[in-house]
């Protein structure tokens, strides 16, 4: 209930890697981002469209306070454009659709330093995720 009823969410990065579940369910509920990495999700989050970006800490005080004193109607067009963007782009059902239309991103399966899922797999033993394609 506290995230639902909060108009911005600060997302900082994971402990393990930077783009973690928070940010989507953020956005599930309706609240629009304060994020540094709104870049790695696909399609990019927009600055001042559906989120709210910084680089470095000058920026994040910036961040804060133009979420402390934006209008009613900016907030609202912001938000309703996070609940399009979730719509279209990360619920289950059109994650689902881009899947099977193969229009997601090529590196979906890799992580931050650039290996894959079933590169991490093999190196405890577990089957891969992905066949190899064929030569």
């Amino acid at each position: 209930e506290f995230i639902s009823s909060s108009n911005f969410f600060l997302t900082a990065p994971g402990t393990a890697m930077p783009l973690c579940h928070h940010i989507v369910e953020s956005m599930f509920l309706g609240t629009v981002p304060i994020t540094p990495y709104g870049n790695l999700l696909f399609p990019k989050l927009e600055n001042d469209i559906n989120s709210l970006s910084f680089n470095n800490y000058s920026e994040l005080y910036e961040c804060i306070n133009k979420a402390l004193t934006i209008s009613d109607n900016e907030l609202e067009k912001m938000k309703v454009n996070v609940l399009n963007h979730y719509d279209n782009y990360l619920s289950s059902s059109s994650f689902l659709n881009h899947f099977q239309t193969f229009r997601l991103p090529i590196n979906l399966y890799m992580n931050i330093d650039g290996h894959t899922l079933d590169s991490r797999r093999e190196r405890f033993g577990l089957p891969r995720l992905f066949p190899l394609p064929k030569s």
